[in-house]
């Protein structure tokens, strides 16, 4: 399982890196590969760094390349993937609906503060429309 990943660094967790010969054969296979420039085994955890160069190999040849080693299956990253991906959308649509409330609010104080009545309806109704995904998105928490 991956537990670390930043682009050049992947920390990789198994119950088989325990064992000291599968440990040491799966780090000599990983450093002769193109691109890897250093593969760390901790085996009292079960665990392997492996720095590499990005533009020489990508994380999916240095999973494929532990395939046969490793318990992990394919569909899991694939989950693990789209679980991050679905939080980075959360995190824009939250920022949006804050930054749009906020945006929205300011423009309705401005727009009655000189007279100008259209503006403060049409800004008024866009902050409604921001207030409703937030309230949306936290229905759980506000109607408990």
């Amino acid at each position: 399982m991956i537990t670390s990943f930043i682009d050049g660094r992947v920390r990789i967790k198994d119950e088989a890196f325990r064992l000291p010969s599968l440990a040491s054969m799966v780090r000599s296979i990983l450093i002769s590969t193109e691109g890897v420039k250093e593969v760390a085994v901790n085996q009292r955890v079960g665990s392997l760094l492996i720095i590499y160069d990005s533009s020489k190999i990508n994380i999916r040849a240095l999973i494929h390349s532990l395939r046969g080693y490793i318990t992990m299956s394919e569909d899991i990253e694939t989950k693990k993937m789209a679980k991050v991906s679905r939080v980075f959308k959360q995190i824009n649509v939250r920022r949006i609906a804050n930054t749009g409330m906020l945006a929205s609010l300011v423009m309705t104080l401005f727009a009655a503060a000189i007279d100008f009545t259209k503006v403060h309806v049409a800004a008024g109704l866009l902050f409604l429309g921001f207030w409703s995904i937030h309230l949306f998105r936290y229905r759980e928490m506000i109607f408990a």
